[in-house]
């Protein structure tokens, strides 16, 4: 029975663990996450849950998403249009044994550094940054080492993570019902079973990809990606001259990173950029400078003075906007 238990390892997921073992030094504390890495987001990896490999006679990939590729005439999907059969089986099992990445060199973020970072251990200087924002592979290194280098009772963060754990269920433990004072019980894996008297859920609304149903689709002949898939798949996306369209459905960041990874690809192609006609696509209040010194960019100040205003806080006596 542990004191606490975390669903969950990306971002509020560590630092829930962290927070609560500063605290709390001896407490039974689990972690329970779905991948083998950490990161949530910003994971190095994509589950295997989303990709579907055959070896070695036939070897395909099929991650469904909402980027639609026009592939060669050696590539077709299968009757539910979910995945495309490449006959350059050399080209594909050089592919698979890769990691199955989900950083790619065009993902940055949407938070600037100082705002990135917790607050015990500080992720500047980083070698590329605009205005703050960058890469999102250093968000990825700074949590991988994060979890290694905070250390509890002889225990490391991630010592107490269990990998590859997906959970299934999570009932409430009536009172008459439990003699070691757990309120919760977890099942994972199966039949694999655990017992806490506190529970976080930490998992985040981006954990499984959400695919639009679209007319057509089982009749599409070529290879369609999920935006969280795209980053195992970029360098034979990317790279292979027999892709010529390219066409990136929906208007948020993540479109917006995937057509612009397209657009600057060394390999000419054409790319379509598709949002709904009620779509307003990628937004921002405000230009990247600073409107005030204060701040190193126009996010901080959005997120510290102008949001902040509208939230509770019982240590403040004063409004936010009288301390701009």
């Amino acid at each position: 029975m542990y004191d606490i238990v975390i669903i969950g390892t990306g971002l509020y997921g560590i630092q829930a663990a962290r927070y609560y073992l500063d605290i709390h030094l001896n407490a039974g504390l689990l972690l329970l996450e779905s991948d083998d890495v950490v990161g949530g987001t910003w994971s190095s990896s994509t589950p295997t849950s989303f990709v579907c490999l055959s070896l070695p006679s036939m070897p395909s990939v099929g991650v469904h998403t909402t980027l639609y590729t026009k592939c060669s005439a050696t590539m077709t999907s299968d009757t539910n249009g979910g995945v495309c059969q490449n006959k350059q089986q050399a080209a594909m099992l050089s592919l698979l044994t890769h990691l199955l990445e989900r950083i790619y060199e065009d993902f940055w973020t949407q938070t600037p550094v100082r705002m990135a970072e917790f607050s015990d251990r500080p992720m500047t200087p980083l070698p590329e940054q605009y205005y703050g924002f960058f890469p999102g592979k250093y968000t990825t290194a700074y949590l991988e080492s994060y979890v290694d280098d905070h250390t509890y009772s002889g225990q490391t963060i991630r010592d107490r993570i269990s990998f590859n754990s997906y959970v299934e269920s999570i009932t409430r433990i009536q009172a008459a019902d439990t003699a070691d004072g757990a309120n919760w019980e977890i099942t994972y894996n199966g039949n694999r079973k655990v017992r806490t008297e506190k529970l976080i859920d930490a998992t985040g609304m981006t954990s499984k990809p959400q695919i639009p149903t679209l007319p057509g689709s089982s009749d599409f002949k070529g290879r369609t990606l999920h935006h969280k898939s795209f980053g195992q798949s970029q360098t034979l996306l990317l790279e292979d001259p027999s892709v010529q369209n390219i066409c990136v459905i929906g208007g948020a960041k993540s479109a917006a990173d995937v057509a612009y990874a397209c657009a600057k690809a060394p390999v000419s192609r054409k790319i379509h950029w598709v949002i709904r006609e009620d779509g307003n696509g990628p937004s921002a209040f405000f230009a990247a400078p600073a409107m005030t010194k204060r701040y190193a960019n126009s996010n901080e100040g959005f997120y510290n003075r102008f949001l902040a205003s509208f939230l509770p806080n019982r240590f403040g006596n004063t409004w936010g906007w009288l301390k701009w």
